[in-house]
């Protein structure tokens, strides 16, 4: 697949990531959300950043990234379990990949045209959300606001047998 059709593969997949995203977060989290922004991703290094990833392969492949500021992480955990952390520790990351997990298995339950089987969310250890994608990836980013802060979701998908995913690389 070429870089056009990749693209084009990805933008085919935006709004099922949009409707799971907004679902996740009014029925999970009881939180409205407001997309501020959707561009390519572009190189990001913010080290007080948690993401996590989770991968949806078969007739395309792809991830989905979710990249939280610290204060909007805890803010979703204490959200979740009324729990207000005070450090990044399995709690805050357990609760990030459960989102994760939540917002793939919407979207791909959105997707049934392309039969897809949905991975384990993974805490990703790295600080840029762009090396979750491999180098010739060009995920789209979503930017939001939300009652709990803001927050980004990036994804790119391609056709099967081929990969976008750095997250083996990333972890």
């Amino acid at each position: 697949m070429n870089n056009g059709q990749a693209a084009q593969r990805t933008t085919e997949i935006l709004n099922p990531v949009i409707q799971a995203t907004r679902e996740t977060f009014e029925l999970m989290l009881d939180c409205a959300i407001e997309k501020v922004g959707v561009s390519l991703l572009e190189a990001t290094d913010e080290q007080n950043d948690i993401l996590a990833t989770i991968a949806l392969t078969g007739e395309t492949n792809g991830s989905i990234c979710l990249q939280f500021p610290r204060q909007t992480a805890f803010g979703v955990v204490e959200r979740l379990v009324q729990i207000e952390p005070e450090e990044v520790d399995d709690l805050v990351c357990d609760c990030i990949g459960e989102l994760a997990n939540v917002i793939g298995g919407g979207t791909k339950s959105k997707l049934q045209q392309f039969a897809l089987t949905l991975g384990l969310p993974q805490i990703v250890r790295t600080h840029s959300l762009r090396k979750c994608f491999a180098h010739e990836a060009q995920p789209l980013c979503l930017s939001y606001n939300s009652g709990l802060g803001p927050f980004h979701i990036a994804f790119a998908f391609e056709n099967e047998g081929e990969t976008n995913s750095a997250v083996s690389r990333a972890v």
